[in-house]
């Protein structure tokens, strides 16, 4: 829950470090760990290994002859 709040949220891997964060963690899951930045690194590396490797099969599985990607880095900061 806390990886996809930071990956769809746009936010930096240190929120988790930061003391208000780690306060409302605590409120609303007081008897569990709060998460730390290096795991939540290597969670969200290992996931984008995952979706690399599931993305790599099906475009090998179709009968494609070119992908076109595209990224829009600069919309976060229109909003």
């Amino acid at each position: 829950m806390i990886t996809e709040f930071v990956v769809l949220g746009n936010h930096t891997f240190s929120i988790v470090e930061e003391e208000k964060f780690k306060y409302l963690m605590n409120m609303g899951f007081n008897k569990r760990k709060c998460l730390t930045r290096k795991t939540l690194m290597g969670r969200i590396s290992n996931i984008s290994q995952e979706l690399k490797i599931e993305l790599k099969e099906q475009l090998m599985s179709t009968e494609l002859k070119y992908v076109c990607a595209t990224a829009d880095c600069w919309s976060v900061y229109k909003k």
